[in-house]
């Protein structure tokens, strides 16, 4: 799945995942300047987890050192006694992150951060706005630290009863699990639902919701905190959820959700009513300077054209082996809903670019819902420097993009009084000058990012991709299939319509010789 290394709360404070090390970045009163903090990994040797019966420790060092720092998955594998015989390269960091999360309390003036690593370990840290700190403290250790089952890389903080702040995590293994934020003597754990079978690739909390989306095409609604009362399904994906965004809109009152998938789709839902309102078409990657419509033969005639189409619409993949390569659907890495709910902001697998889709109005989504045709327009293209990672929206209407390297954080927002479209204010932003002044965003910063979210299987595919299924080939992109069918209609009704010609004439000119 995508991992989830960027977050924010209102527009004051934000949290970056940058390979092993994770930044809390807060605003300051005079919103020119940001103050940033490390949210340093566990210290201590042992990391306490309590349960129902008491408090437990288990040696996460140790599991380090054995290798056992991920799931019990492909990713465990035994290492040598031998350390001389290991090859690191292939090793996973066990401190990596996978998952950032940020919370705001406004009673108590309190910042709250999780993150969660490789080794499995969710780490929560919180801050008091106002308070000054040393001149040599510049981190924060955990308050608390959790050993997971299973690895999450998907985190939500949200409120119980009105007053307890807990943050929930979704893991590899399907579950959702809530955490206490605060330690109690008492279970600090609750299990929340699981995904049969699955693996949870994003998690939301929003209007009494929670939504989880995971490996199998879907997206559950359910009621919260009863969450065994299941909403509904968005139903739709023809792969994988590789991340999702869900808002309440502020003119509205609608809870819209935004999803992309393994198949190159990304689509947008009303949540309460679990409907889709609008869907972005896959974008394909061409290789080679293929042509897109005639599969790299544009120089056929109209016959072959018509049996490629033929194929393509039959499924016939038999030529699939010479031409898998030159088109690729650009996976969703990140999707992110503006708080105005007017734009969607989508990064993807692959492109150095960010595009921006226009959002209809309440009357156009709700013709929408009775139209086939749902295709949101796209509004804006913005070039990036390197790979963009992952995006989340700001409160003051700005959006923020995590990149491979070498700036690693960009902030666009709207000029006030403009055309609606975003421009680059990375060079006044506090959070990013905050940033950089701390770990030199340049060419020689030591920090290395991996170029994409999702992880791929040692065959190229992405882990997450069905056994047997390529999400990924030419011939299922499920927009050229439509492109394909319809031309083939209209060919197929010019040849009718030349044969009805063809024949009156024909029986014009024998009834004139008759004559």
């Amino acid at each position: 799945m995508s991992k989830q290394l960027l977050h924010a709360c209102g527009s004051n404070a934000v949290v970056i995942g940058l390979n092993d090390r994770a930044f809390a970045l807060i605003k300051k009163h005079d919103d020119a300047s940001a103050l940033i903090l490390e949210l340093l990994p566990p210290t201590s040797k042992l990391v306490k987890e309590k349960k129902d019966d008491g408090i437990v420790g288990e040696d996460v060092t140790e599991n380090t050192k054995n290798g056992k720092g991920g799931d019990d998955d492909e990713n465990d594998e035994d290492i040598p006694d031998d350390d001389a015989n290991v090859d690191t390269t292939k090793l996973n960091n066990p401190l990596e992150i996978q998952a950032v999360c940020c919370s705001m309390t406004n009673i108590e003036n309190e910042v709250y951060f999780a993150v969660s690593r490789e080794n499995k370990s969710l780490s929560l840290y919180s801050y008091t706005m106002g308070i000054s700190l040393d001149d040599n403290k510049s981190s924060l250790i955990p308050n608390i630290t959790y050993n997971m089952p299973r690895r999450a890389r998907c985190l939500a903080y949200t409120v119980v009863d009105d007053t307890n702040l807990i943050v929930i995590a979704g893991d590899m293994s399907g579950d959702a699990i809530a955490y206490s934020v605060v330690p109690q003597s008492t279970s600090t754990r609750r299990l929340l639902l699981g995904h049969t079978a699955s693996i949870l690739t994003g998690l939301n909390v929003v209007s009494g919701l929670l939504l989880t989306a995971d490996r199998d095409e879907k997206v559950r609604v359910s009621a919260f905190p009863d969450t065994q009362l299941i909403r509904g399904y968005l139903l739709g994906h023809t792969s994988f959820i590789s991340t999702m965004d869900v808002v309440v809109s502020t003119t509205t009152d609608r809870t819209l959700g935004v999803t992309g998938s393994g198949d190159g789709s990304v689509r947008l839902w009303d949540c309460a009513s679990c409907h889709e309102i609008g869907i972005v078409p896959a974008v394909a990657m061409i290789k080679n300077d293929v042509d897109e419509v005639d599969d790299g033969k544009t120089n056929s005639n109209k016959e072959d054209r018509d049996k490629e189409d033929e194929k393509i619409l039959e499924g016939d993949d038999e030529d699939d082996d010479d031409n898998e390569d030159s088109h690729h659907v650009a996976v969703p890495l990140s999707v992110a809903l503006t708080h105005d709910t007017e734009s969607i902001i989508v990064v993807r697998d692959g492109l150095n670019t960010i595009d921006v889709y226009s959002i209809p109005s309440f009357s156009a989504r709700h013709y929408f819902q009775h139209n086939v045709n749902k295709i949101l327009n796209q509004k804006q293209t913005i070039a990036c420097p390197s790979q963009p990672l992952f995006v989340r929206c700001l409160n003051d209407g700005s959006f923020l993009i995590l990149v491979s390297a070498p700036d690693f954080l960009l902030h666009y927002c709207c000029i006030e009084g403009g055309d609606g479209t975003y421009v680059d204010i990375s060079s006044t932003s506090p959070f990013i000058k905050s940033l950089c002044g701390t770990i030199g965003c340049s060419e020689g910063c030591i920090i290395e990012m991996r170029s994409s979210t999702l992880e791929r299987d040692e065959n190229g595919g992405f882990k997450l991709g069905k056994a047997g299924l390529h999400f990924d080939k030419h011939w299922n992109d499920v927009g050229r299939k439509e492109v394909a069918k319809l031309a083939l209609q209209r060919r197929k009704k010019r040849r009718i319509e030349e044969a009805k010609k063809v024949r009156m004439e024909q029986a014009g000119g024998g009834i004139v010789g008759s004559t």
